[in-house]
């Protein structure tokens, strides 16, 4: 399939028709709108970039100017598994592995030389922005602060566990799931999440809620109180002690699957 992918027309155009609809149902969405107008505003890149936010209808756009053989030429250009990365685990036989991939993959090289994209912090100043989709029922708050730190800053594990501790630990064990959906009942899910960069200083640091309309003055109070409340107070010995435990205990059973590993 790898080395010999059909290209077949009828499929190729099957596909963009539901990328078409695709994109199409998502200009409609709360949670995707707002994800979009969170990529913009925090993650500035120029457009054309790879890592550049695309909305709907820029997609939708890009998507009417490609052609099959567009996609026969990146495909010639661009596959290969020169600068690929395989990872067995269990009961292998590494020799045979290592066998299997240098006679599948060994003289599969691409003609384009590998270059990473290095994704940028961008130090953006702070700003709330609402959009009205009257024809849902539902609504979703999203927010974000870029980090210029990555996974190797001494800082991080604090950063992580500040994370967990705030939202984005155990499910409803953390100070805004526990705020906002079991104390007072007004949302469906909340919490926060972090990604940081292994190599590079880049990373975004979010808070979520989906919710009903109505609670919107609640929830920015609420969730404005949470955020306060850390910065200005911290965390308990006790809310760190259970955290840890409770992500160490976790990471126990991850290692024993070996998808995750």
């Amino acid at each position: 399939l790898l080395h010999h992918p059909k290209f077949d027309a009828a499929e190729y155009d099957k596909e963009v028709l539901n990328m078409k609809a695709e994109y199409e149902a998502s200009k409609s969405e709360p949670q995707n709108i707002a994800q979009i107008k969170l990529g913009k505003i925090s993650t500035p890149y120029p457009k054309g970039h790879p890592l550049y936010t695309n909305d709907p209808d820029e997609s939708a756009a890009e998507l009417a100017k490609v052609k099959l053989d567009d996609v026969k030429k990146y495909y010639a250009d661009f596959y290969g598994a020169n600068n690929s990365n395989s990872v067995f685990v269990g009961g292998i036989d590494a020799t045979k592995i290592t066998t299997f991939l240098n006679n599948s993959f060994g003289k599969w090289n691409a003609k384009m030389a590998y270059k990473r994209i290095e994704p940028k912090y961008f130090d953006v100043a702070g700003k709330t922005e609402s959009i009205n989709t009257p024809d849902k029922t539902n609504a979703v708050l999203m927010g974000s602060i870029n980090l210029n730190i990555s996974q190797q800053h001494p800082d991080y594990p604090a950063v992580f566990m500040a994370d967990n501790l705030l939202g984005g630990g155990a499910f409803l064990s953390s100070r805004i799931p526990q705020r906002l959906r079991e104390k007072e009942g007004m949302s469906y899910g909340a919490g926060t999440y972090m990604g940081l960069q292994y190599k590079y200083n880049v990373g975004t640091w979010g808070v979520y809620a989906f919710y009903n309309p109505l609670y919107q003055g609640r929830i920015d109070s609420a969730l404005h109180e949470e955020i306060e409340k850390a910065k200005t107070g911290g965390f308990t010995q006790d809310e760190l002690t259970n955290a840890v435990k409770a992500y160490l205990e976790g990471n126990k059973t991850t290692l024993g699957v070996n998808g995750a590993v």
